[in-house]
């Protein structure tokens, strides 16, 4: 047989895996009326003896070692860097996956990263590592990035600015019994002007946006912006980002969409378990979509931009979302608990 033809029928082999793989997903919401494993007195008990001691390392940790040490206590020490974000990128890049070209900033550094404005026309600038959302912003002009960069006091990231059609939060969790996938769309609310109402006025009235999302935006946004009467058929972007936190709302992914997420994502979840050595119980990725037309059959990562590896695992979104609806706190419970089986599952392994 040519290798033509068996590199085809390998590409066919794995994506039919791919797809088996899926078909065994199933998020939180959708299990909840399984029998579940019980979980030991001994287990329940260690799990949350070791999470008070980890709190009281964290309390006197700074940022960056509590992310440490809270990948380190979920997934194990050896669970690589994936946590941060700039190594992260700088992995999803070397794998083939698209990610932003980006540079470090240090506080009073001389030299600028200037080479990312020039090339793309406009950066993201983002604190090294993470602030919830805060402190983010975007340049333009070489003077205006050395103004802001000037008045941080903290390690940045400089980086080629990708925006996306659409934003997603992605997890993957295993457990002993289940493999959980978590997949929803953060949307950025936005309103129409009709030239009398305040943008306060509008963004209450909004239809689509749930009311966990208006009691955020009104208070992100200045009382400069919630009084300003928008103009008729005037499109107001409320947020720039995705950030729940800041005011985005949550959509489940299903059917085609969801597919073809799953097709990309399981790929580079099997890319790190294989060529990068880590096996880790459970997984958080932003993302975002660049094609506005994605489909398992055309899909590829290309058609993606990976942005960072969250821990702990923000399923915040997910919760609130119209799927999950009044089982919130049973699906929360449920997701507790499978945390606590893999941990305990991967001590008795140790």
């Amino acid at each position: 047989m040519e290798f033509a033809t068996l590199k085809k029928q390998h590409s066919s082999n794995v994506q039919i895996a791919e797809l088996a793989e899926a078909s065994t997903l199933v998020m939180p919401h959708e299990d909840l009326e399984r029998t579940k494993q019980a979980i030991s007195f001994f287990d329940r008990f260690s799990y949350y003896i070791n999470i008070l001691f980890g709190l009281a390392r964290m309390s006197l940790s700074s940022y960056e070692r509590r992310i440490d040490l809270c990948q380190a206590f979920f997934n194990g020490e050896n669970a690589g860097s994936l946590h941060k974000k700039y190594d992260f990128i700088e992995l999803a890049r070397s794998l083939g996956y698209r990610g932003p070209e980006q540079a470090l900033y240090l506080p009073g550094q001389q030299q600028l990263p200037e080479k990312i404005l020039r090339k793309y026309g406009a950066v993201l600038c983002k604190p090294k590592d993470g602030q919830q959302g805060k402190g983010i912003f975007t340049s333009e002009s070489q003077e205006d990035l050395k103004a802001r960069l000037n008045e941080v006091s903290e390690p940045y990231l400089v980086q080629e600015f990708i925006p996306p059609l659409k934003d997603y939060r992605y997890v993957y969790h295993v457990d002993p019994e289940v493999t959980y996938r978590i997949c929803y769309a953060k949307l950025r609310p936005e309103v129409q002007g009709d030239g009398h109402r305040t943008l306060a006025s509008l963004i209450e009235r909004a239809p689509d946006i749930p009311d966990s999302s208006k009691d955020k935006l009104t208070k992100f946004l200045l009382d400069s912006q919630l009084n300003r009467v928008p103009e008729l058929g005037e499109t107001v972007e409320l947020i720039d980002t995705g950030n729940i936190s800041k005011g985005a709302y949550s959509q489940v992914i299903r059917g085609e969409e969801l597919a073809a997420v799953d097709k990309v994502m399981l790929t580079l979840i099997d890319d790190l378990k294989s060529k990068c050595g880590l096996k880790i119980a459970t997984y958080c990725f932003d993302i975002g979509v660049l094609n506005p037309n994605i489909t398992p059959e055309t899909v590829s990562k290309n058609d993606f931009v990976f942005y960072e590896y969250q821990v702990p695992f923000g399923i915040g979104g997910y919760l609130d979302s119209e799927e999950v609806g009044e089982n919130k706190n049973r699906v929360a419970r449920l997701f507790a608990s499978s945390l606590i089986r893999a941990w305990a599952a991967r001590k008795k392994k140790a």
